[in-house]
């Protein structure tokens, strides 16, 4: 045998034997920016995203490109008359998808037209309804949650009917349970987790704003070892357990991250100051954090003593874009400089991770002190931007706009370029005197509190070339 060919036979049966390369604990799986935060589908996630068209339902997992798993159709409007208001709701599971499309259409500020609807199926597709609502007022829909196969969610309350609880398998197509909104009560949100359910309830179905009670219901007997009352967003996990965002009163912090328990169901306060809704799961919650001062945001994980992990870390909300948790696993959305455009992960929570951290600065320098028109009025502007950036640009004289389109840019990190294009009037001009003094002047996005900032640079606008 040949020495290459024995050295590829020992290298095949390397490749063999040898164990699998592990995963990377942390993952960043795309680099979209979602437009409603992020949903764990096991070692997925899926999130929804507009391309400039449409909004679409993207299936992101390790080493592979996001996946479109569903179109919708965006919003739209007529200045002079007409509005339609598309939005799009979801959740995931590790097998399942759901999603809650709706639709409301105006005419001269009143509503002619508001439809919902509710579908659910196999994460790959198809889906069938569920539930769908069609009226000619203000319509509200109620909560959705997937647990594996299974789905809870909040049906009628279309055109002033009653309310209710269903839970269905949607492996089977059976309905596991359901329920009638308590009397004189308007139900809202869902959570379903093993055995227990969670739903919330107010006083009147039209007021979605006033406070809120949440009930946890064992699903089997239909007792209900406990409710909060007065509460916000929710979370649930499979012994009963409820985690809440309660309003914090007599302190700086607004909304605080406190649990119950069947077992113990008075309140048991985490000391987390909350920016977001909680996710529980293995006696863990995860949570977007306020700092103790300052702007300063954080994803944490955190026992139930309120002893946290740090994540990731931003400089103000505007740098985080959404988290989820299954109780091995985390998914959050870490945004970036250019608009759009955000940095996904999946994280296996090992614990010699460092955290993340994004800073709300978004630096930006226009780069020419001297810029050239074309001889179609069109001037190319570079900017020097290390961490990326996007806005809006002009180029003014005084206090005249030298332009007649001006589309917003984004590009980098590195250097992002726009190409403006001058008026009739500025091209004449400038053909006369051969250059102009002039300023480049713009806005910028940030992602601290301000979440922009204004840039200016004076430069020489010369005439274009003479042709030989």
């Amino acid at each position: 045998m040949t020495l290459p060919r024995l050295a590829l036979l020992l290298a095949a049966l390397v490749a063999v034997v040898a164990p699998a390369a592990a995963q990377a604990d942390r993952v960043k799986v795309s680099t979209e920016e979602p437009d409603t935060g992020v949903y764990l589908a096991g070692n997925q996630a899926v999130y929804l995203d507009y391309d400039g068209q449409q909004n679409r339902i993207r299936l992101a997992r390790p080493g592979v490109a996001p996946d479109t798993l569903l179109l919708f159709a965006s919003s739209s409007s007529d200045d002079d008359c007409c509005a339609t208001v598309r939005s799009v709701g979801l959740d995931a599971s590790p097998t399942r998808l759901a999603t809650l499309f709706s639709e409301l259409q105006t005419a001269k500020g009143v509503i002619v037209n508001n439809r919902t609807k509710l579908e659910a199926g196999p994460l790959a597709g198809p889906l069938g309804p569920l539930y769908e609502c069609t009226t000619g007022g203000e319509y509200e829909a109620g909560g959705v949650d997937l647990d594996g196969d299974r789905i809870a969610f909040v049906a009628g309350g279309c055109n002033n009917a009653g309310r209710s609880v269903v839970v269905r398998d949607l492996a089977t197509g059976g309905e596991v349970t359901s329920f009638p909104a308590p009397a004189g009560k308007a139900l809202w949100d869902v959570q379903l987790a093993g055995p227990y359910l969670a739903y919330s309830t107010s006083a009147n179905q039209f007021r979605p704003d006033e406070p809120r009670d949440i009930t946890v219901r064992e699903i089997a007997s239909g007792t209900e070892p406990f409710t909060v009352s007065g509460a916000g967003p929710f979370d649930l996990q499979a012994d009963g357990k409820l985690a809440v965002a309660n309003v914090a009163t007599g302190t700086d912090c607004k909304v605080t991250i406190d649990w119950y328990s069947p077992a113990e169901p008075a309140r048991h306060a985490t000391g987390i100051c909350a920016a977001s809704e909680p996710h529980i799961g293995g006696d863990r919650i995860l949570v977007e954090r306020r700092g103790a001062t300052g702007d300063a945001v954080d994803v944490v994980l955190s026992d139930l003593n309120g002893n946290a992990r740090t994540l990731a870390g931003a400089a103000s909300i505007g740098g985080l874009g959404g988290v989820d948790f299954d109780g091995t696993r985390a998914a959050y959305v870490v945004r970036s400089c250019v608009p759009l455009k955000a940095d996904i992960y999946l994280d296996d929570l090992s614990p010699s991770e460092a955290a993340i951290a994004v800073p709300g600065s978004c630096p930006i320098k226009p780069l020419q002190r001297r810029v050239r028109a074309s001889r179609t009025g069109k001037v190319a502007l570079s900017f020097s931007c290390p961490r990326g950036c996007g806005g809006s640009v002009e180029l003014v004289r005084g206090e005249d706009d030298l332009l007649s389109t001006s589309p917003d840019f984004a590009g980098g990190p590195g250097r992002a370029r726009a190409t403006v294009k001058l008026t009739r009037a500025t091209r004449r001009l400038l053909a006369r005197r051969g250059r102009l003094r002039v300023s480049v002047e713009g806005v910028v996005k940030t992602l601290d509190t301000d979440g922009s900032r204004p840039f200016v640079r004076n430069v020489t606008l010369l005439a274009p070339k003479r042709s030989r």
